[in-house]
């Protein structure tokens, strides 16, 4: 499968987890009896376990760690605990007592747990921990790279602050300070996660992240390539570009032409042609390099569609100056 494919699915199932893990918290902490409470905990409880392990995951195949998170022993390493963890409360080697507190609801009281509990939830803790230090390590390591940053740092932000959140609320007061834990973990990640996924959604940031893994073919182009919005917006030009061109990517196409009058032509043109889902080829246009000279250039143009973002064009600028200058 594709990388984009790969992160898509990972998130998708983050997402499955994390909702597994709401609806645990909602029924338990709205059970009516204790009885309810304890047995939707034992039947749901593994399912929050998941979301923790599967956040790191994602979070390690955001940052382009693959090789890493897809070795056997890290997987191995990620979701086993979750089922011994499991395994745990089944043989009776943690036996927890719930209680009803106001606000809250039936939660348990996780300060009186003993010692695997406390290993247990160490070693979660850590996994949470990590999945706030890789998001925002990612985030600081595509610093000026455009969409591709802009997706990280929403990553970052919408992940990261929940994570904290549960690491205090849940882990520390219980087991430091001695305090009851406040169990909104769960809501407070849901609704951050949910936000997350809409803005990347809304944006195509998610989309534009996973295009680093097909840079590598697009900076063997000798010709400047570009991803035109149909709304005359540039959302990508490739390394070559630059050099014509200057730093174009984020700004209207009106600055790659002379004058208004070429602009309108060719989006008139040949830019309208591939919008409707045609492919033109060997289009003749006269362009403006950075420094304000023209430049006789061939253009082919296809289109591009993507569900979030809608009609764009592939734009190849075959540079044909020095070819006529040798002709005459």
């Amino acid at each position: 499968r594709l990388p984009r494919e790969r992160i898509t699915y990972t998130f998708v199932f983050f997402l499955t987890m994390l909702g597994a893990w709401q609806l645990y918290d909602v029924c338990v902490r709205a059970a009516i009896t204790e009885e309810a409470a304890v047995r939707y905990r034992a039947l749901l409880r593994v399912w929050q376990f998941f979301a923790i392990a599967s956040a790191l995951h994602f979070s390690m195949m955001l940052a382009e760690l693959e090789r890493i998170v897809s070795h056997p022993v890290t997987l191995i390493a990620l979701y086993v605990p979750c089922l011994l963890f499991e395994a745990s409360y089944s043989a009776g080697l943690i036996r927890e007592q719930v209680e009803h507190v106001p606000v809250f609801g039936w939660i348990a009281d996780s300060r009186e747990l003993g010692p695997v509990f406390r290993a247990f939830s160490s070693l979660f803790s850590l996994e949470a921990g990590l999945t706030a230090v890789v998001f925002g390590g990612n985030g600081w390591a595509t610093r000026g790279q455009g969409d591709r940053h802009r997706a990280a740092r929403v990553m970052a932000v919408g992940v990261s602050i929940p994570v904290v959140f549960w690491l205090f609320t849940e882990m520390v007061f219980p087991m430091v300070l001695g305090w009851r834990q406040w169990p909104l973990t769960s809501t407070f990640l849901s609704a951050f996660t949910l936000a997350t996924a809409y803005s990347l959604a809304r944006y195509d940031l998610f989309r534009v992240n996973t295009l680093a893994a097909a840079q590598a073919v697009l900076q063997t182009i000798s010709d400047a390539l570009f991803v035109v919005h149909h709304s005359e917006r540039i959302r990508y030009a490739n390394p070559f570009a630059a050099q014509p061109f200057g730093p174009v990517e984020g700004t209207p196409i009106a600055g790659l032409f002379p004058d208004d009058a070429s602009r309108a032509a060719f989006v008139a043109g040949p830019m309208r042609r591939a919008l409707s889902g045609e492919q033109v080829l060997g289009a003749e246009v006269t362009l403006r390099d950075h420094g304000g000279g023209e430049v006789r250039a061939q253009v082919s143009l296809g289109p591009l569609y993507t569900a979030t973002v809608g009609a764009s064009v592939v734009l190849v600028v075959h540079a044909v100056g020095p070819l006529v200058a040798i002709q005459r």
